[in-house]
């Protein structure tokens, strides 16, 4: 079955199959529809903050101090 070029006489139908048939289309266009890709983060938030001070850690020390 070719899908290119074909046309569906919509007016030998009855008016309610009409309006399903516009329903379900429009349900199509809608499942696949192009979807735009997530928009992303700016850069400045993937660059490390600079800071003036780094003072290491071990983790048991953290929760001691608890």
């Amino acid at each position: 079955m070719k899908f290119e070029n074909q046309n569906l006489d919509v007016l030998s139908m009855p008016f309610e199959a009409r309006k399903e048939l516009l329903d379900f289309y429009e349900f199509l266009i809608q499942k696949y529809k192009y979807r735009k890709k997530k928009e992303t983060l700016p850069d400045e938030f993937y660059r490390p903050i600079q800071i003036k001070n780094y003072i290491n850690y071990k983790r048991e020390d953290i929760y001691n101090e608890i």
